[in-house]
């Protein structure tokens, strides 16, 4: 068992490494706009974090399965024109984010008592909801889409909130974790505005770089909270 674990964390770093090349390999497609190449390196980024998560913190449900859930949204978001792919891939990001809510959950359980998690998630949710709802009310775009959109950023909005609330509690770990929810909204927003407001040059750019960005500081908060480095 000691020699296995020591090969798990001598590849480490190497999985580290590979998930840096094939980002900025999607990138350099996606900044050319090689659409062919950029889906077929796509797939592997979080494919990547997904086998790390599963090869150093099995014990660890939540974070890989709210990595698969990304994986699993990322293949429905491939078919931007059809409403019911990107609703569908909307709830599997929704799901991604709620699991890392949950993760964070089961590290700080015996630190916030579940009343205070019941009175912040559903209040700040309840603010966002509708405050999105606002927004996207804006967009022509299906009333399905605007309702999924609202759901999807209250839960990017309520992730944030709860790694700002991890950093107040003393974990400076944390800092990536803020650092990448707000990665995330960024992301989304600037997705949503090239996509349905107004037409922005190398959107697919701009949106994998930050998106990328985000899941990656979010992957270091949790390996540095569990020991990774």
């Amino acid at each position: 068992m000691a020699a296995i674990q020591g090969t798990a964390w001598i590849l480490y770093p190497c999985l580290r490494s590979l998930f840096g090349c094939v980002s900025v390999a999607e990138l350099i497609a996606c900044f050319r706009e090689d659409h062919r190449i950029r889906r077929i390196i796509k797939p592997f980024c979080l494919l990547i974090l997904f086998l790390t998560a599963v090869l150093f913190f099995p014990n660890q449900l939540y974070l890989f399965v709210g990595l698969l859930c990304g994986r699993i949204g990322d293949i429905f978001r491939r078919f931007t024109k059809k409403n019911l792919s990107v609703l569908f891939g909307r709830l599997f990001f929704f799901l991604n984010h709620l699991f890392n809510i949950l993760e964070f959950t089961q590290l700080f359980s015996t630190e916030i008592t579940k009343r205070a998690y019941l009175i912040y998630g559903i209040g700040i949710g309840l603010i966002f909801f509708f405050g999105m709802l606002g927004i996207n009310r804006r967009l022509n775009i299906p009333w399905q889409l605007k309702l999924g959109g609202g759901f999807y950023r209250t839960i990017l909005i309520l992730d944030l909130a709860v790694r700002c609330l991890g950093l107040y509690l003393g974990y400076k770990e944390f800092i990536f974790g803020v650092v990448g929810g707000s990665l995330f909204l960024f992301s989304d927003s600037f997705l949503t505005c090239s996509r349905y407001r107004k037409e922005i040059k190398r959107d697919h750019f701009y949106t994998r770089l930050t998106y990328l960005c985000a899941e990656r500081r979010i992957f270091l908060c949790y390996s540095s909270l569990l020991g990774a480095f």
